[in-house]
């Protein structure tokens, strides 16, 4: 099982791919949704991260996926989000997907 990262922020890419998970950077709705259409064609991916500033561009599509795909989409808070700080990014990481980071 793979796990894939879909963000519209350098450092959070930066950091999970240090941490061994891939990732794409995409700053739009209009790049974020062909890159969740990559991440859902590959069959190993089981864990999409994304980042709460490009899930909530891209807000209507992802509660379609979300209904109907095998993979389990996580949300996570990035330095963008309100309070967001290193730590609870950790935590949410943890929580979600069992992986402490």
């Amino acid at each position: 099982m793979k796990f894939r990262l879909l963000t519209n922020d350098g450092d959070t890419l930066t950091g999970m791919r240090l941490a061994g998970i891939e990732g794409e950077l995409a700053l739009s709705a209009q790049e974020g949704i062909p890159a969740l259409e990559r991440a859902l064609s590959d069959k190993e991916t089981g864990i999409i991260i994304i980042n709460q500033s490009l899930a909530s561009l891209m807000e209507k599509t992802l509660l379609e996926v979300k209904k109907t795909s095998a993979a389990l989409i996580v949300e996570i808070p990035d330095k963008n989000s309100d309070g967001a700080d290193t730590d609870s990014i950790t935590k949410y990481v943890a929580d979600a997907i069992g992986i402490k980071i």
